[in-house]
C-alpha cells in the first residue's frame, strides 16, 4: 500500500517533468506564432490617437504624413522591447544594402522597483506595465517619462487622458525620485540620467 509521502513525491516528479517539457514548447509556440502572425513593428500616434500601424519592411516605402511620435519594437528573448520617439531618424535600421531590417533593441540591465504615475487626486501603479512579457520599456538609449511616453501609457495601457502628471520612482538602488513634467529619464545599460525636456 502506498503512503501519502510516496504520492507527494510522485506528484512533485510529474510536475517537474511537465515543466521541463512544456517550457521549450511555450518558447517554440511564441516563435511560431510571431512568425506567422507578426505584430506591427511601428505605430504612429497623432493627437493622442493611433494613426497608423505597419511592419518595418513597409514603413520606409510609405509617404509619411505628420505624426506626434512613433512606437517601435523588437522581440528578443521572448520580451517585446518598445521604444518611443518623435523622430523617424531614431528608428534603427541596418545600413547593409542587402537588407533594410531593424536592428535589435537592447534591454537595460536594470528596472525600477516601483513606478507611480500621479495627478493631483489620483495615483496609478505602472510598474508592471513597464516590464511584462508584452511590453518591456527598459531599453538602452531610450527616453521615458517625457510627454510622448506619458501620452502613450495613458492611451495604450491606462485608457484615460491625464494632465499635470508627476512620476514617483523607487529606483534600482531603492532611492525615491520624483520626475516633474519638465523632466524625463534617459536610460543607459546599467543606469539612467534625469534630464530636462527639450521644449524645442
Amino acid at each position: 500500500m502506498h503512503t501519502p509521502t510516496k504520492f507527494i513525491i510522485l506528484y512533485n516528479n510529474i510536475i517537474r517533468i511537465l515543466s521541463i517539457v512544456t517550457t521549450p514548447l511555450k518558447n517554440t509556440y511564441f516563435i511560431i506564432f510571431h512568425y506567422y502572425f507578426p505584430p506591427n513593428d511601428i505605430i504612429l500616434v497623432e493627437n493622442s490617437a493611433i494613426k497608423f500601424e505597419c511592419r518595418y519592411d513597409n514603413f520606409f516605402n510609405l509617404k509619411l504624413t505628420s505624426f506626434d511620435y512613433c512606437v517601435f519594437h523588437n522581440t528578443i528573448d521572448n520580451k517585446i522591447l518598445k521604444k518611443i520617439t518623435n523622430s523617424i531618424e531614431d528608428i534603427p535600421i541596418h545600413t547593409d544594402e542587402k537588407a533594410n531590417l531593424p536592428l535589435i533593441l537592447k534591454p537595460c540591465n536594470f528596472q525600477f522597483i516601483l513606478v507611480l504615475l500621479k495627478t493631483a487626486d489620483k495615483s496609478f501603479d505602472i510598474t508592471d506595465i513597464l516590464n511584462n512579457k508584452d511590453n518591456f520599456y527598459y531599453v538602452q538609449n531610450a527616453t521615458i517619462f517625457d510627454n510622448n511616453f506619458i501620452d502613450w501609457i495613458c492611451l495604450k495601457h491606462l485608457k484615460i487622458k491625464l494632465t499635470d502628471t508627476n512620476i514617483v520612482i523607487i529606483d534600482n538602488n531603492a532611492e525615491e525620485i520624483t520626475i516633474t513634467q519638465e523632466q524625463c529619464i534617459h536610460l543607459g545599460t546599467n543606469g539612467y540620467n534625469i534630464e530636462l525636456i527639450n521644449k524645442d
